[in-house]
């Protein structure tokens, strides 16, 4: 009776054990389809290495653990708080989200930029974010973070002269009630930059030449390393006037309105004007028709435009302007 027990007693313990080997076997199988399926994609083949790497530099806790994935401004920026435990979880709680859809940029063999949509941190929520990444030593790393609305992709792919923006142009602007010194002041624009979003093209005409610290400004913008005594002497970092010509775009490109604008933050004038027919305009730029007289020609290439323009409007107060311009065309945000 008592060796039936005791070899009742022990299937029992073999049978347990043989249950527990293989509940340690099938969790320990989970977690290695946990991992293999956070570093793939859904369909099973591998991560694109630049989010597999903003994976990692998310799920980091520690400097030690950020370190080998960034470089640059952001390397910089953190190195200063490696020694700050505190300091540094503060940081990362900005740094890291806990929701975020990813897409890639593509610039370059060696550049690119990640936009994390509908982005959700400690102290964000869905937002639009995004983070410069580069490849200098055969991995990706990331490098600065940016807004995506204020990159300047052309200048992050490309180099440019300031030279080729520096043309000219005339404005003016008359009214009641306009500080004496702005009221008729003739403005002799000396350069023009063009923009072009998904939403629209917007034209700067600048009452400066461009130099090469102007550029700099916008690529700091981009997330690029720059001189910080250029970004300091540039022009468009400071408050100035400017006349602006901007064209909305529908998805397929067509032109759906057009503004003329004046801002002068020095009198705190900021105004804009419609011609008649000018808020529901249908101008494809490759036909050439359908612009208002005052555009005498408008040509949109993939990377320049040409405009010519001539005209004066009044809402209260009149505007002049005269462009005669061929410049680079930027795409501006991500």
């Amino acid at each position: 009776m008592m060796k039936r027990l005791l070899l009742g007693t022990r299937e029992r313990f073999e049978r347990r054990r043989y249950v527990n080997r293989r509940t340690v076997k099938r969790f320990v199988c989970c977690l290695a389809v946990i991992i293999a399926c956070r570093d793939t994609g859904i369909s099973g083949t591998p991560m694109d290495p630049r989010i597999l790497t903003f994976e990692k530099f998310n799920r980091a806790q520690t400097y030690d653990e950020i370190k080998p994935l960034v470089s640059g401004l952001l390397a910089r920026q953190l190195a200063e708080m490696g020694a700050r435990p505190e300091e540094m979880r503060r940081i990362l709680k900005s740094l890291q989200f806990s929701s975020y859809e990813p897409r890639i940029v593509e610039i370059n063999d060696n550049t690119a930029f990640l936009v994390l949509e509908h982005a959700t941190s400690a102290v964000q929520k869905d937002k639009r974010d995004a983070f410069l990444l580069s490849r200098r030593t055969g991995e990706w790393k990331l490098e600065n973070r940016v807004d995506p609305r204020a990159v300047v992709k052309s200048l992050v792919a490309q180099q440019f002269s300031p030279q080729e923006s520096n043309q000219v142009s005339s404005c003016t602007v008359t009214g009641t009630g306009l500080d004496p010194g702005f009221n008729g002041k003739q403005w002799d624009l000396k350069s023009a930059v063009a923009f072009r979003t998904k939403e629209e093209i917007e034209i700067d005409l600048f009452p400066f030449s461009l130099k090469e610290a102007d550029l700099e400004y916008w690529r700091f913008l981009s997330g690029l390393p720059v001189d910080p005594a250029a970004f300091q002497s540039a022009s468009v970092n400071s408050f100035h006037p400017e006349c602006r010509i901007i064209f909305g775009l529908d998805q397929d490109g067509e032109i759906t309105f057009a503004n003329v604008g004046f801002n002068n933050p020095q009198t705190n004038f900021s105004a804009v004007w419609q011609g008649p027919g000018w808020a529901a305009m249908h101008f494809q730029p490759t036909t050439a028709k359908g612009l208002p007289p005052e555009f005498r020609k408008l040509e949109i290439t993939h990377d320049r435009i040409k405009l010519q323009t001539t005209g004066e409007l009044q809402a209260g107060r009149t505007i002049r302007w005269n462009s005669d311009i061929e410049i680079p065309l930027w795409e501006k945000g991500l």
